[in-house]
This record gives C-alpha cells, sequence and structure tokens, in this order.
C-alpha cells in the first residue's frame, strides 16, 4: 500500500558491490514494499540510506559488521508468493495486517524473544514509543491456537483508503461517495489502483451502497454502536463467495471503463500534472501528491474517505520462522535473529521514524513527543498563509496519548486543514469508525485473482 519507487535494481546493485569488498560478520536480508524507507538526499553531503545508516549504527554499538541486503516487492501477495511458494531467503519482512494473520496460521514466523515479565528483549524502543492505541489494535488480533500480531509483529507503517482529488476540477460533494469513479461526468478523468483488494471493496460499496448507507443512517441516528457500525462494514467488506463474486464482476468492469487506467504508482504524479482530476489512493500517497503540487503548482490537492466506508491497515516487521536456524553457537551480537530485531527496533526510534515518514509520506507507528513536535512544526508550516477561518479542530490524542513526557495532550489538539496532510496522516477517531481490516481470502485467492486478471482487459 506504499509508493512504488521499485528500487530493486539499485538495491541489488548496492548488494553487489558490498559483496566485493570485506566480509560482513552478518547478512541480514530485508524484503519490504518498494519507496518505503529513507533514501539519502543527494543534494546533502554526507547524507546516507537509512539502511547504511543502521549499518554504522551497529557496528559503532557493538563492533560487528552487517550487511543489510534490501529487496523490496509491490504487493502482499507478491511477497506471500516469494516467501512461502517459492521459498526465497528472506529473514524480515513487513507484510499487511491479514497477511500476517495469514502466515501466522500457516507457521511461517517466529515470535519476537521476550523477558521473563513477556517484554521484548529487543523492542526497547519499539515498546517505548509505539502508540498505545495502534498496539492494542495488533494485541487485539488474535489467531487461533497461535497468538496475537503483537507477538509476532511490530507495526511499521499504517494508513487508510480514499480519494484524492483537485477541488478546482471537480464538485466536491461527488468525493464523499465511491460512486464518483463509477460517474460517467468523471469518465477518463480518475485512475485506481491496480491492487485486486481496494477494488473488490470499491465494487462491494457499490454492489450493496444501500445497505453501507442504512448502516451509517442508523449510526447517525443512534441506532448502531460506534463498535456495531464498525462491525458491520468488517463483515460486508469482507464476505466474499462465488455468488458475491459473480455479483461483483459488473462493477469491477464498469469500474475499470470508468477510470482513465489503473495504477501503482504514478496517479500521484497525474494528478499534478492535470491528466487526471481524482484518483483512488492510500494515504501515504494522498500526501505525497499534496505536498508535490503544493510545491509544484500551488494546487491545494485532497483527500477524503468516503461516506460508505473504506479501509484501515497496519503493516508490520515480521520474522521468517527459519531466521535464526544457522545461529547457534554464535555470539548474540552476531546472531541474525538479533540483528533482525535491533534493526526492527532501530526503524522505531522517533528520530528514524520522522526521517521515514517524511520521506515516503506514510504514518509511523511510533508516537512520543519528538513525533508530535514534528506534526506541530509541520501543521505550522502547512498553516503559514492559511486563515484561521479555513482550519477546523482535530485531537491527536487518541494517538500520543501514554506516549508523552515533555509535551502534554492539550499539545496534541491542533487547528488544520480539513481533508489535507495532516488529517490524511492521523484521520479523527469519527472517521476510523468507519473504516475496516481486510481478511485473507483464503481459498477464493485464485478465483479473485482471476476475476481481476479477467477484467482488467
Amino acid at each position: 500500500m506504499k509508493q512504488f519507487y521499485f528500487l530493486t535494481s539499485a538495491v541489488v546493485s548496492a548488494a553487489l558491490l558490498a559483496g566485493c569488498g570485506p566480509q560482513a560478520d552478518v547478512t541480514l536480508k530485508v524484503y519490504n514494499w518498494g519507496g518505503y524507507i529513507y533514501e539519502r538526499d543527494p543534494e546533502i553531503a554526507g547524507d546516507q540510506d537509512l539502511v547504511d545508516q543502521f549499518e554504522d549504527w551497529y557496528e559503532e554499538t557493538y563492533g560487528v559488521s552487517v550487511n543489510v541486503q534490501y529487496t523490496t516487492y509491490g504487493t502482499n501477495e507478491e511477497m506471500y508468493t516469494n516467501v512461502v511458494e517459492l521459498g526465497r531467503d528472506y529473514d524480515i519482512f513487513a507484510p499487511s495486517d491479514f497477511m500476517i494473520q495469514r502466515l501466522m496460521r500457516e507457521g511461517w514466523l517466529r515470535p519476537f524473544d521476550t523477558n521473563e515479565d513477556g517484554s521484548k528483549k529487543y523492542l526497547t524502543n519499539y515498546e517505548s514509543y509505539v502508540s498505545p492505541y495502534l498496539q492494542d489494535i495488533y494485541e487485539s488480533l488474535e489467531v487461533a491456537n497461535v497468538g496475537t500480531v503483537a507477538d509476532y509483529a511490530a507495526g511499521y507503517m499504517w494508513g487508510t483508503v480514499g480519494l484524492v482529488y483537485n477541488p478546482d476540477e471537480v464538485v466536491e460533494e461527488d468525493m464523499s461517495s465511491w460512486q464518483a469513479l463509477y460517474d460517467p461526468a468523471y469518465e477518463d478523468r480518475g485512475m485506481i489502483k491496480d491492487s485486486v483488494r481496494e477494488v473488490l471493496m470499491t465494487a462491494i460499496m457499490d454492489v450493496y451502497k444501500a445497505d453501507f448507507d442504512n448502516a451509517r443512517t442508523d449510526y447517525e441516528n443512534g441506532n448502531l454502536t460506534a463498535a456495531q457500525y464498525n462491525a458491520f462494514i468488517t463483515e460486508k467488506i469482507n464476505t466474499l463467495d462465488t455468488q458475491v463474486l459473480s455479483e461483483l464482476e459488473p462493477s469491477l468492469e464498469a469500474l475499470v471503463d470508468n477510470a482513465y487506467g489503473l495504477e501503482t504508482d504514478n496517479a500521484k504524479n497525474d494528478i499534478v500534472s492535470g491528466k487526471i482530476d481524482m484518483f483512488m489512493a492510500w494515504s501515504g500517497d494522498a500526501t505525497y501528491a499534496m505536498d508535490t503540487a503544493d510545491e509544484e503548482d500551488g494546487v491545494a490537492l485532497k483527500y477524503v474517505i468516503p461516506e460508505e466506508g473504506s479501509n484501515i491497515w497496519f503493516d508490520g516487521f515480521i520474522m521468517h520462522k527459519d531466521i535464526a536456524e544457522d545461529d547457534e553457537g554464535v555470539e548474540e551480537d552476531k546472531q541474525v535473529n538479533v540483528v533482525a530485531q535491533r534493526f526492527i527496533d532501530y526503524v522505531s526510534t522517533p528520530e528514524i521514524a520522522i526521517q521515514n515518514m517524511g520521506y515516503i509520506g506514510y504514518t509511523s507507528f511510533i508516537a512520543g513527543d519528538d513525533v508530535l513536535q514534528s506534526v506541530i512544526d509541520l501543521n505550522d508550516e502547512y498553516n503559514d498563509g492559511v486563515a484561521e477561518s479555513e482550519l477546523v479542530a482535530t485531537d491527536l490524542t487518541y494517538f500520543f496519548e501514554g506516549t508523552l513526557d515533555s509535551l502534554d495532550l492539550a499539545d496534541a489538539q491542533l487547528f488544520v486543514q480539513p481533508y489535507r496532510q495532516i488529517q490524511t496522516q492521523y484521520p479523527d477517531p469519527e472517521t476510523i469508525i468507519r473504516t475496516a481490516l481486510f481478511s485473507d481470502f483464503g481459498e477464493l485467492n485464485d478465483d479473485i485473482a482471476a476475476l481481476w486478471a479477467r477484467v482488467k482487459l
């Protein structure tokens, strides 16, 4: 769900160059989404990729040289194929919540090492700074007879799915519904994700729109609690069988036919250049598009989660079950599984989390004073020259509560531009209520892949 820069060739080249030098004490094989980690700014002297920063830090801290072989994938399904079906050798990877649960259920993962009190032995930064709001979600996601997601995954980034649009070119009220992607008035003016989960969700919200609208009305009228409303959306977008798929296929065909095209990473640039006026977006791509448009043409793009509902996702780092198979008798600092956990903990420091967020546009699991201060500073920068009357109050205490020291919760109550960057990165709790996690397709994986391939032709 990321910015797909597809850095594989550059990463492979770096790995080959590394292989020409002295042999490292430890090789750590990291498999991550494309464009999902900080890369150096060539205009800043001495700046380093985050991977290089970690290698230097580890050697300085533990006297052990590490070679991180970093490669990338484009979808959860691609990652699963390479790790499970093809058996390619990776130590850690960062899939989404539903895929983490699938890998847990199938026995592919190793849990984190813990101390006697149950705390994570090598994830001290993570446990100190992770947002309790998100960690509670991880702890609530349980796989029967295996454990909770929190036992096996450390949250990395999270976000939502919505619509980015140019308010100068569309009717803003139209963007409040996924129906905008079907509207003939916007034919060839919008792009959709070449990602089967998101388009399938959109088709479900088209075919069963009346059900989603009725549930929203019931919630607003007090006939459904927030938990009941969220449970409805979660169940509805994950209720799939062959009959449902047959009902969704015409909707998917209409969705594709009305779109300018399918995309994995180019829509955020196409909307800035004016090729399109809206696109289905992951929140990090939305932030990137808004920042780019601000810098290049002064157009204030917006991002909205449609009223019918949407997906919320959580990506986390996990370890392959075989990561420690060669570590017996190896000193602690040179054990691959220890290096892996320290890598995960390294990217969980507030300083690195801020660096990552600034580069990729997505929102880290990490909270704390430094992260909140960075949000405050960024919001001040965004609001420079914007009239106070154009700002709305937003409360981020749900995310930062329990992690602050020098700042207090009052500092987490900001005035922001509606439907812009800060609200995109940190949706308010009322918006989160109408977002839901995806479940694994299970036995329908092949049927759904075939359906999407057929519809795209």
